[in-house]
């Protein structure tokens, strides 16, 4: 039986340590038929030149977890066939999608976010005619050998589904679940929680099966590892690139239409962010302005999508800003006095 074809998307931005772990581990996918796209997001870290040349053998992939080494070790052969392409070269005449080397890298010469990043992976896989799925996949993942087939099985079960999750353990303590798959949400405060969260992992006998049926109700599905098909992209379009950072996702699952959100529980990707500290990755490494996208695009959401809702959210913000004020967490209590939090959009 013929496998359908998907790209795989890795962004990255500043990163090239996670993302070498990341493709190490995805060389060790047992699903067939996988094009594999990384696209960075203008780095200033050197990450193009270091994943150049772990492709070419002259830079190693390090395990940050031993206990999680096996996924991403012994290190695959070199060289990897590796493509270097500009976004603006996407537009251009590429070499036949059956031609493409195992890897694409795309060199964005702006950070555009989550979203447009992500977009120009999309974009290039949607030009490819025999592109049946997109995997996006975050750069600071390592995947068991049977995620992806665990995905495409789970989305080939229905043909309503447009958009499937994995089950998302922490890298850090791979004991313990960050996500079933994705989230509930509440349109009215504009906030989330993680199906699963905490929870303990490995799943116990005929535990995946029970944690399916308790993600029946997902709102959208994590960031971290999104399968989509591309019937959903075709019609939902790309991800609005005007958040930035945070709630594209959500956003995106909101177009959904006919298309339903399910979750493969024995897709198994470990995501390294918050793992350890507490704190959300992105806040950290985008400072103060991870902060700011993190409330900001509550209202961006709401205006768009739930404009009856706004009231709501917005009082929420105000009393974020009242217990910032009340902790003297200065910075964030400034932010709210800005026009362009509650009035702007895009990258500040």
């Amino acid at each position: 039986m013929k496998s359908e074809k998907v790209y795989v998307i890795v962004l990255n931005y500043n990163g090239w340590r996670d993302t070498l772990e990341c493709l190490e581990s995805l060389s060790r996918i047992d699903y067939p038929n996988l094009q594999i796209v990384v696209v960075d997001n203008a780095s200033s870290d050197g990450s193009v030149e270091q994943i150049q040349a772990w492709a070419s053998g002259m830079v190693a992939a390090a395990v940050q977890n031993p206990a999680l080494a096996k996924l991403s070790t012994p290190a695959c052969p070199k060289a990897v066939p590796l493509l270097l392409l500009t976004p603006e070269q996407l537009q251009q005449v590429i070499p036949p999608q059956e031609a493409l080397p195992k890897i694409v890298l795309i060199k964005s010469a702006q950070n555009g976010g989550y979203a447009a990043g992500n977009n120009l992976g999309m974009r290039l896989a949607m030009s490819d005619p025999d592109c049946a799925y997109l995997w996006l996949l975050n750069n600071d993942t390592v995947v068991e050998s049977d995620a992806l087939s665990q995905l495409v099985a789970r989305v080939e079960s229905d043909p309503a589904i447009g958009i499937c999750g994995s089950t998302l353990v922490h890298y850090h303590e791979p004991s313990t679940i960050q996500a079933c798959g994705g989230a509930r949400f509440n349109r009215w405060t504009a906030t989330s929680v993680h199906v699963g969260e905490g929870g303990a992992f490995p799943f116990p006998p005929d535990g995946a099966e029970a944690r399916a049926g308790d993600a029946q109700a997902l709102d959208y599905i994590v960031g971290a590892s999104m399968f989509v098909t591309r019937g959903f992209v075709e019609h939902a379009g790309l991800m609005f690139e005007d958040y930035f950072l945070y709630f594209e996702e959500i956003d995106w699952a909101w177009r959904r239409g006919r298309f339903i959100v399910a979750y493969a529980p024995r897709s198994v990707v470990y995501h390294k962010e918050g793992a350890t500290t507490g704190m959300n990755k992105k806040i950290v490494q985008y400072g103060k302005g991870g902060d700011f996208y993190l409330h900001r695009n509550r209202l961006v959401f709401a205006r768009r999508n739930f404009p009856l809702g706004l009231p709501t959210v917005v009082l929420r913000l105000l009393v974020v800003a009242m217990k910032s004020v009340q902790a003297r967490r200065w910075g964030r209590a400034r932010m709210f006095l800005s026009p362009r939090f509650w009035f702007g959009t895009g990258k500040i």
